[in-house]
């Protein structure tokens, strides 16, 4: 689909413009201020209030102003810094009317004809039906689209109500929430906390929309008694005195209620934009309509920006509605990211554009992004510019950014996959190259694992790297680009495994291979079933269990990277011999046992590496002491994610505590260490296996998925640690750590001399004469 393009012109005579700015949120009040300051008609419609979805807010929530290095426009005049949310409500009404921006509140826009220059809008105001005519369009509208409403019988009862404003202004109230998204949940832990009896109800029976922070903080109320939780059950009615739910088996659960909160989300505008015209790159419903680089869409004389346009940040959002009334005006202006990228590229030489539109036409894997898209992922990015030799990263290190190549080559080098029976120090390495054009590190991106491949330039290199965050976010909302790096992964494992593999075969097995999403603790393949391919992990881990005596017992844990299911697959006739259970959320590409069985004859490299992994398994289940529990308690105990464990022989430790007195002194007087916490096993051989609560530098961490300012890091040999100087003690990495080893605390900054320094010189006791 070709990108919406601004066609260059002289610039309008703004004594001519009626601009129509629709949404006044952060976006639509900063073109709405502009348009006021620059003399133009103009005229901001909200169908709500200004700043509605602010409003909304809970009251005294704090407002982030994200991302810190990004600067506002100079020239906009309207405040934004973080504060609470009564602050920056405050702040922006004053902009709006120290600027005289014409603001209609309460105006619904129905639909939108016509063309550049002669636009139409249907909309209804307090006064009715009513036709507004505009020469530009600017849509601010955010992608939240309408509220859905509970549509049942009684749900026009007065303690009925979609939103919640203030917790405090309830207490001792029975309250019920419907839905477990965000929202829904921070409403019900607020109100909880503020002395009223809450159930939250979930029409599904995973918490799986969520934030994982806002997710880990409602199970801890859940588990702690705090909140109800009725799972599987869609409300059928509401009677006078509560609600009554009826679950998936068709049963009727009434629950007596004070108020009822409905979270069910909005419905997207896309019905809406697709109806005045504009287009989606795909039908995902995810995907974000595509505007030029002056945010006109792919109606001349519309344009979009904000959330609409995938900038979600308020920052973001104001720097926009202010620059697209200076490119409706004919006016030069550079976006305020301009100075940041202008930074990034200042090694390379050029102009920013110039190498916004390089990278988009030379590295097919970004071709499909919008240009405001690019301009984010160039944002959050980093340019690199290496000369020959240099190694980007090496196998076994822990990070896992994304590299795109602009210029130059680099060669990788892997061991080879074909017998995992030889250790892999006496593996032989196979070497391949990628030049301009391509990318590397997509196995780390989609496994989370350490490094498969060490990474060397052979000539100079100008390469973009990535954050795995902000490349993953992609993945979710481009299926381009989604479709790309997925099947560069599988050709690039099937490579490992079978590097003698013709490129045919490979592409073949590839174009047939499915990709599978398994919970943690679902099934991915039960003893006994009759085969269904070959299974790929490719991220998260595989437990394999076979039964004893009617007992399950575990025999492996496979990891990214390797093979499950072979036997069955080996051996037409065969079914499953063993259970392969997902340790944790975890996803394989599945081949499918024909594709498989039929390249057999053919293949003498893919029979002979199934034979010897069938072999591995044959000597793994023999080797396997039955009755002894100790692997499946480490992973029961959290131990299954952990790169790097501490354990306690509890029958010889004296209980001194000197391992967190000593933690304590390493880290400003506070220890990361609690020796008491944590789960004891009792071994058959007589040791009592302690797990205390400390840092495992997890595979995936889970501490790392929300850090606003970036203050959690990863080192290449795996350790996890947070940085004090930028940590703003928000608390994310807390909610979302699994195991409970994070906390906020306050540091000493003064915690006095060290353990060498006091053996050396100790203290010694004196007199207080008082002199």
């Amino acid at each position: 689909m070709p990108r919406p393009v601004s066609t260059p012109g002289p610039a309008p005579d703004p004594t001519t413009i009626k601009l129509a700015i629709i949404g006044a949120g952060p976006a639509g009040i900063a073109a709405g201020v502009r348009a006021a300051e620059r003399g133009i008609e103009h005229a901001l419609y909200e169908r709500s209030v200004l700043a509605d979805t602010i409003v909304k807010y809970q009251k005294g929530k704090f407002v982030m102003a994200e991302p810190p290095q990004l600067p506002l426009q100079a020239d906009l005049r309207m405040t934004f810094e973080p504060a609470v949310r009564e602050q920056v409500i405050d702040w922006w009404a004053e902009a709006v009317r120290n600027a005289g921006t014409n603001l209609v509140e309460a105006c619904e826009i129905l639909a939108i004809r016509g063309q550049k220059g002669a636009f139409q809008i249907s909309a209804r105001d307090r006064n009715g039906a009513r036709t507004i005519e505009a020469t530009h369009i600017v849509l601010s509208i955010g992608v939240q689209g309408d509220l859905r409403k509970f549509g049942v019988p009684g749900d026009d009862q007065p303690w009925v109500t979609y939103q919640l404003d203030d917790p405090r202004a309830f207490e001792d109230k029975r309250v019920v929430v419907v839905g477990v998204g965000d929202a829904g949940i921070e409403n019900a832990i607020a109100l909880a906390e503020n002395g009223n009896e809450v159930t939250i109800v979930n029409r599904r029976d995973e918490i799986d929309r969520a934030k994982p922070m806002n997710k880990a903080a409602v199970e801890a109320k859940i588990k702690g008694g705090e909140i109800q939780y009725l799972t599987n059950a869609s409300v059928d009615r509401f009677e006078p005195d509560g609600a009554v739910f009826k679950t998936k088996d068709g049963a009727e659960v009434k629950v007596e209620c004070d108020l009822v909160i409905g979270r069910l989300g909005a419905t997207p505008p896309r019905d809406f934009l697709e109806s005045i015209g504009i287009t989606f790159p795909s039908t995902d419903k995810e995907a974000i309509p595509d505007v030029s680089d002056q945010y006109e869409s792919n109606v001349p004389g519309i344009y979009m920006v904000g959330a609409l346009v995938g900038y979600p940040l308020i920052k973001n959002c104001m720097n926009q509605g202010f620059e697209v009334v200076e490119h409706i005006l004919g006016s030069p202006v550079k976006p305020a990211d301009e100075p940041v990228l202008a930074e990034k590229f200042r090694e390379v030489g050029g102009d920013v554009s110039g190498w916004l539109t390089r990278i988009q036409s030379s590295v097919p894997v970004l071709e499909p992004l919008t240009s405001v898209q690019l301009r984010q992922l160039i944002f959050e990015s980093t340019i690199r510019v290496e000369a020959p030799g240099t190694v980007i990263y090496r196998r076994a290190d822990f990070d896992n950014t994304f590299f795109s190549i602009l210029e130059g080559e680099v060669e990788l080098v892997h061991l080879d996959g074909t017998d995992p029976t030889v250790p892999e120090e006496r593996r032989p390495e196979r070497r391949a190259t990628r030049g301009a054009g391509q990318f590397f590190g997509e196995d780390g991106l989609i496994s989370g694992r350490r490094r498969g491949e060490t990474v060397t330039t052979t000539s100079r290199c100008i390469l973009i790297e990535s954050p795995r965050n902000s490349v993953t976010k992609l993945l979710r909302s481009v299926e381009d680009v989604k479709r790309v790096i997925d099947a560069a992964y599988v050709v690039s494992a099937l490579a490992s495994l079978f590097p003698g593999l013709p490129a045919e075969v490979r592409k073949r097995l590839a174009d047939g291979s499915e990709t599978l999403m398994h919970r943690a603790g679902s099934v991915l393949f039960a003893e006994g079933d009759e085969p269904d391919g070959l299974h790929l992990v490719r991220r998260g881990t595989a437990e394999i269990f076979k039964k004893h005596e009617g007992v399950e017992e575990q025999i492996d844990s496979i990891r990214a990277g390797s093979t499950i299911g072979e036997m069955a697959v080996l051996h037409p006739g065969r079914r499953r011999s063993s259970t392969a259970r997902a340790g944790v959320d975890c996803e394989t590409v599945r081949f499918p046992v024909d594709v498989i069985r039929e390249l057999l004859a053919s293949q003498r490299e893919i029979r002979e590496y199934l034979e010897r992994k069938e072999q591995a398994f044959i000597i793994a289940d023999a080797r396997r002491q039955h009755g002894r529990g100790t692997m499946m308690w480490l992973q029961k105990a959290g131990g299954k994610e952990a790169t790097d464990l501490l354990m306690i022989d509890e029958t010889l430790c004296v209980r001194c505590d000197n391992c967190e007195k000593a933690c304590a002194e390493t880290h400003g007087g506070v220890s990361r260490l609690n020796r008491e916490a944590g789960a004891t096993y009792m071994t058959s051989a007589g040791s009592a296996l302690h797990l205390p609560t400390a840092c495992q530098h997890c595979e995936n961490p889970k501490c790392m998925t929300d850090c606003p300012p970036d203050a959690l890091n990863r080192d290449p040999n795996g350790e996890v640690w947070i940085d004090d100087e930028t940590c703003i003690g928000c608390g994310n990495c807390e909610a979302y750590c699994p195991y409970g080893v994070i906390k906020m605390a306050k540091v000493d900054l003064d915690p006095g001399p060290g353990l060498l320094m006091r053996l050396l010189f100790p203290t010694r006791a004196k007199k207080d004469d008082g002199a």
